[in-house]
């Protein structure tokens, strides 16, 4: 919708978003205003919110006196960003950017060019005409200075001097340095002649200077880290790998074979011998018993103990 009158947006959105809410920025415009939408959005879906950005087109400045123009930007709620100290309510505009017609944002500022009215030069006495020798004509043209690496203002107060006033490319940012200039520095052109610059932003100047070789540095040394970090991973899962793995059994010629162990039985040599009388036998008539000791042989057992 960028480009349509307010009331051409207001009337579409009420076609494609039935029941959406408008909202305008900035909010105070007066209807009396001709507003022309520069860009839109929505903010919410549900409800539909549409938030329009208001601006107006610039009027045409050329020839008019800087009081006039002041007084027609200021109806429209633009102002002008420089005027030299000197210049007075009566000089005429002879460039503005944004041009006639071009649309621009409420509360914001357009440069315009601006120069004293020619007054006319007082004719030679008689008198003094022979005591003065032949006035030279003003050159018909100039050598264009070279502006690049200035800002906006240095750079229309060094073409100024010259007789060369400036304009600013349509599709350059409004703030930065000179980044290009036509006619080219050095060239000689008509006194008068339009010299159009063209500014580069902080950023576009940041890729083209030297940070561009530091950002070069920064990926080849993220891409080595890169490189290291796989390695590692690598290294890692190999290792997982292999722990993974059964430890095969030594060979048989390499297992410890076992200690031997003799066992010796060794005889008891006071074996104790014990005869117990019952209740059931009476004293007065014992067998005869013959008792005969024979050596024990003992009982060896073999216990294993763990250190």
């Amino acid at each position: 919708m960028a480009g349509l009158p307010l009331d051409q947006a207001q009337q579409r959105i009420e076609q494609d978003y039935p029941g959406a809410s408008v909202r305008t920025a900035p909010a105070d415009i007066p209807p009396s205003l001709s507003s022309y939408v520069i860009s839109d959005r929505v903010e919410t879906c549900s409800p539909y919110a549409v938030v329009l950005e208001l601006g107006t087109r610039m009027p045409e400045l050329h020839d008019m006196t800087l009081e006039d123009a002041t007084a027609t930007l200021a109806a429209t709620r633009v102002r002008i960003s420089f005027l030299p100290q000197e210049a007075g309510l009566d000089w005429t505009v002879v460039t503005q950017n944004p041009g006639a017609g071009e649309l621009i944002h409420y509360d914001t500022s357009a440069d315009v060019e601006v120069v004293a009215p020619v007054s006319p030069s007082p004719s030679p006495t008689p008198e003094a005409t022979p005591t003065q020798g032949p006035v030279a004509p003003p050159p018909s043209t100039v050598t264009v200075p070279s502006v690049e690496g200035m800002d906006l203002t240095q750079a229309r107060r060094t073409l100024a001097s010259a007789d060369l006033p400036l304009r600013l490319h349509p599709d350059s940012p409004r703030a930065g340095t000179v980044a290009g200039q036509d006619p080219a520095a050095g060239s000689r052109v008509a006194r008068g002649t339009m010299v159009t610059v063209r500014l580069a932003a902080a950023k576009e100047q940041e890729d083209h200077g030297p940070g561009a070789s530091a950002g070069a540095t920064s990926t080849i040394v993220t891409g080595a880290l890169a490189v290291v970090l796989v390695l590692i991973v690598i290294g890692f899962l190999a290792r997982g790998v292999i722990r993974g793995r059964p430890t095969p059994p030594p060979p048989r010629e390499a297992r410890p074979r076992p200690p031997s162990v003799v066992y010796v039985a060794h005889a008891d040599p006071a074996p104790v011998v014990k005869i117990r009388l019952t209740e059931r036998t009476p004293r007065t008539t014992w067998p005869g018993v013959q008792v005969e000791a024979h050596a024990d042989p003992g009982r060896q057992e073999l216990r294993e103990t763990r250190r």
